[in-house]
């Protein structure tokens, strides 16, 4: 499910059966031509959309957040959505392709996907999916984990 109108209606018919929340980070910073952070911020949308696609039912999909960077501020944010979403899901989950969002010593750092960026703009479709897909897996793998030791 998808912050829309129509999966939120969906959502309060299904409430218990969705236990995951996913919330991307995105980096954008006031430089609109940094190819790389757009590179980033395309690749975990994709990655976002297509897991939610995968688990609709089980997972809903927050909009991303976006910072600036992996400062005590963006943190601080996070951790708000933490709190807030964990009183409505059982598992809370955020996807980023920055390392040092699961590398920082925080009270987010086991509820953080780090996604390795693989820029996508180059690649012909049939690639594309394929890597989609393998990250997919290596995702699905992660929330299976947490699931299981709920």
């Amino acid at each position: 499910m998808k912050w829309t109108t129509k999966d939120a209606e969906l959502y309060s018919h299904s409430k218990e059966y969705v236990d995951t929340a996913i919330m991307p980070i995105l980096f954008a910073g006031g430089n609109p031509s940094d190819k790389a952070a757009a590179g980033e911020a395309e690749f975990v949308q994709v990655l976002s959309h297509e897991l939610e696609r995968q688990l609709k039912g089980r997972l809903y999909l927050y909009p991303s957040l976006p910072v600036k960077d992996a400062g005590e501020e963006a943190f601080q944010a996070a951790e708000m959505w933490h709190r807030e979403l964990s009183v409505q899901f059982k598992h809370v989950v955020f996807l980023t392709c920055r390392r040092e969002w699961k590398e920082e010593e925080s009270s987010l750092r086991d509820h953080v996907i780090y996604i390795p960026p693989v820029p996508l703009e180059h690649m012909d479709q049939q690639l594309r999916d394929s890597v989609i897909r393998d990250q997919i897996q290596q995702i699905l793998n992660i929330l299976l984990q947490k699931w299981n030791m709920a």
